[in-house]
């Protein structure tokens, strides 16, 4: 028996786990220590499999790997998907009000269950096309601004919306995320 056995950390990646995409040598040794003695480590972030994966070889995650905040749980060892959450077609409402405010947004990057990165238009393009999209499975989206102040003034504005089960959060300095509240970090943990 190990003394964390039992115990479970899950970290968030970018500013915590990671910095610009580079672990420090402290935090693989601790999760190396955690691990030995009995403890499960994972992550959970809003970043997608493929981009988590190209660090295995840097910090094992021993239990499942919690993806875009929460939609997407998955061994990824195995492949074994644990979870997987979509969004419905509530979602285009959400962002046709959201672009109406014209807020700044400057690209979108749809996060699907097809492609192994995210697929990142400007809003005009998405805009000219929303139809076409309105059939992918998603598990999130992503909209980036162009300063701090206007990507919060969106997240105060999509969340005076009626969102019925959607969430929006803040990532990243400029960047807004909108995904189903069932989706979060919070209930994948649960799960």
């Amino acid at each position: 028996m190990g003394k964390f056995d039992g115990i479970l950390i899950a970290s968030d990646w970018d500013g915590t786990l990671a910095k610009n995409g580079v672990i420090p040598k402290e935090n693989i040794e601790a999760i190396k220590y955690f691990q030995e003695n009995g403890g499960k480590f994972t992550v959970s972030s809003g970043r997608y499999v493929e981009y988590l994966k190209q660090f295995k070889n840097l910090v094992n995650i021993n239990t499942y790997t919690i993806c875009y905040n929460g939609a997407y749980i998955v061994n990824t060892d195995t492949d074994e998907v644990l979870y997987e959450g979509f969004c419905d077609e509530y979602l285009f409402e959400i962002l046709e009000k959201l672009l109406s405010l014209n807020l700044n947004y400057k690209t979108i990057a749809l996060y699907d269950n097809i492609n192994p990165e995210p697929i990142e238009y400007t809003v005009e393009e998405f805009k000219k096309n929303v139809d076409s999209h309105k059939h992918k499975k998603l598990y999130k989206v992503l909209l980036r601004s162009d300063t701090p102040e206007h990507a919060e003034q969106g997240v105060n504005a999509v969340n005076s919306l009626d969102l019925r089960d959607y969430i929006a959060v803040r990532s990243w300095e400029i960047s807004l995320e909108i995904m189903k509240r069932e989706n979060a970090k919070g209930e994948a943990l649960k799960r």
